[in-house]
């Protein structure tokens, strides 16, 4: 670089992500400091082009002009070649599209001093012998300094006849780029803002450096996006995740680990749901996919993917959209025991034991036992987590709850239903593999998966008495003149107890007294009852079918009491919304006049 001509190009040649642009930048920007100390020295600067996309040669003229004259840049890079023909027609006889127009914005470029680089060469759009040969006539004609930055790896392999001709006639001395990891990982954890991430990215040095060469990608780009990722995550969420050097290592290595893999396409949104959120402990043998995702994670000896800090589906966010989710990360930190132990539930200092000094433990073994003793746990994913610590430590010698564990979560499960205190959680039961961001443990057990069940049992019989009390609580407002449309959201499709059977326990006389109100039918209430069914609950459906039939009794007893000519209007709108339901049951083959005339079946 410091001769005055050349007669050739230099290559810099790497795999994507090798730190080809960032050491050329660099050693280009510190030659650049270094000359403009000399005197008599012109300074040494360089111009750099990415030739990402580019289809003609203009386009790089404009990438040059943009640089040389940043004071007519525009918010859109690729607007600048228009805005600079556009001035200099303004200024001359020349019209835009006029070849001497071009030629004239080339001339307004000056490259005198000015190394030329030119980035992501197997990335142009442009035929590779057209393009070298551009390039290659700022290296013959003009004499310039140029730098060639490529991957041969991505070049297509129609065109690597053509390349290696042209390569032959414009490359010089070529350098293999193998940048040293620890090197690389020091130049960027400099360039990040300084503060807690980067103290915390110095500190952990060697288990960063660790993770990187376990990914065995090499790839330095990817380092530096999970790099800026970490610090926009610290320096935006509580102020307590920064004052704790352990919960930041161990969100560092997880970043890290998981955003290096994310980035190179090898865990998706997919995996993170169903293998590493949501392990799927129901399956006797791995799929091809579960053993893929765990030859992956495998790899990372310091990153602990059942507790990660923040859960990866927040992770994930950041690193594809680069949006932070402030509230739900710090709800997340608040109660994890690393940030906050003196708050953090029982269970959640428990889920740690293995962490825990001894002390620790057994503090958090007492609260645990009494929240347990005082039935202190009323959701559903929590009383889970209770019974696979349980079930955990005691494979370990620590029987919390004396020797019949199946007994104790049946007995502690009955108080909570008999007490009504057992809560309703629907979106958790559809998919019950985690719970606040944590495996359970114990989960492998048979005894975890049959307590699992009387756990929705009780869940679901708990619903029903919740729903029923509900329903009739409003038939009679409605009775009693009250306007109120409160249930239709609760029972139709979508709603709290949309699947929950409960309206076979309501009085078929009181609910048709609401269909049919004064002789008026409710068509709202005919609407969510046309709803509830479209869901598709086949439990649901089989439990409230002779119900229904029992209704329609009714229905028709009060259309047959009205005088016309409002009975026959009724018994025909009556007709039509009972045959929507019928529809409704078809659609799931079931036959609801068969259901509904032999409730044995049900």
């Amino acid at each position: 670089m410091d001769q005055k001509s050349t007669h050739s190009a230099v290559l810099l040649e790497g795999p994507w992500g090798s730190g080809k642009t960032f050491f050329v930048k660099k050693y280009l920007r510190d030659r650049a400091a270094r000359l403009a100390k000399q005197p008599g020295s012109n300074g040494g600067g360089f111009l750099y082009v990415s030739l990402n996309g580019v289809r003609t040669t203009k386009e790089v003229n404009d990438q040059f002009f943009a640089q040389v004259y940043p004071d007519l840049d525009h918010p859109t890079a690729r607007l600048v070649g228009s805005l600079a023909v556009g001035l200099v027609s303004s200024l001359t006889r020349f019209k835009p599209g006029d070849k001497d127009v071009d030629a004239l914005r080339s001339l307004m470029v000056d490259l005198k001093d000015q190394v030329l680089v030119f980035d992501d060469l197997e990335r142009c759009a442009m035929p590779l012998p057209e393009i070298l040969g551009f390039i290659n006539n700022f290296v013959e004609q003009d004499g310039r300094k140029v730098i060639v930055l490529a991957s041969e790896a991505g070049i297509a392999s129609e065109q690597r006849t053509s390349y290696d001709r042209g390569k032959e006639k414009l490359i010089g001395k070529t350098i293999r780029v193998g940048s040293d990891a620890g090197a690389v990982y020091d130049l960027l954890v400099d360039d990040l803002p300084s503060g807690k991430a980067q103290d915390s990215a110095r500190e952990n040095r060697s288990g960063g450096l660790a993770i990187f060469n376990e990914s065995m990608l090499g790839n330095f780009r990817s380092l530096r996006s999970v790099l800026d990722d970490y610090d926009s995550l610290v320096s935006q969420v509580s102020v307590k995740l920064a004052g704790s050097p352990e919960a930041l290592r161990r969100l560092f290595f997880s970043m890290l680990a998981f955003g290096m893999e994310v980035r190179a396409g090898s865990l998706t949104e997919a995996d993170v749901e169903t293998y590493l959120l949501n392990p799927a402990y129901f399956a006797v043998e791995p799929d091809p996919q579960e053993t893929r995702v765990k030859a992956v994670t495998g790899k990372y000896s310091n990153v602990d993917w059942s507790d990660t800090l923040v859960t990866l589906d927040l992770l994930l966010e950041i690193f594809r959209s680069g949006h932070v989710n402030v509230a739900a990360i710090n709800a997340q930190l608040d109660t994890h025991p690393i940030l906050n132990r003196a708050t953090a539930p029982a269970w959640r200092k428990l889920w740690d034991w293995t962490r825990q000094t001894q002390s620790e433990y057994q503090a958090a073994r007492e609260e645990f036992i009494d929240d347990l003793t005082h039935r202190n746990y009323r959701d559903p994913a929590i009383i889970l987590h209770a019974i696979g610590l349980v079930l955990d430590l005691a494979t370990h010698g620590d029987h919390l709850v004396g020797e019949d564990i199946a007994t104790y979560f049946e007995r502690y499960l009955d108080d909570l239903a008999a007490a009504g205190e057992l809560i309703v959680d629907r979106e958790f039961a559809d998919f019950p593999y985690s719970a606040y961001g944590l495996g359970f443990h114990g989960k492998k057990q048979p005894l975890f998966r049959t307590l699992m069940g009387a756990v929705f049992e009780r869940m679901e019989a708990s619903a029903e008495f919740e729903a029923q009390a509900r329903v009739e609580d409003w038939i009679e407002r409605r009775i009693a003149g009250d306007g109120t449309s409160a249930p239709y959201d609760d029972w139709a499709g979508g709603g709290t107890f949309d699947r929950t059977a409960v309206l076979q326990h309501v009085p078929a006389s009181k609910f048709a007294g609401v269909l049919l109100l004064d002789g008026r039918l409710d068509i709202t209430l005919w609407v969510a009852l046309h709803r509830r069914y479209e869901v598709g609950d086949l439990r649901l459906m089989r439990s409230e079918a002779a119900w229904l039939g029992q209704l329609r009794r009714e229905v028709d007893r009060l259309v047959d009491l009205m005088p016309p000519p409002q009975n026959a209007h009724a018994k025909s709108e009556v007709d039509r919304h009972f045959r929507k339901l019928r529809i409704a049951f078809e659609r799931h083959e079931l036959d609801l006049d068969s259901l509904m005339a032999n409730p044995a079946t049900t």
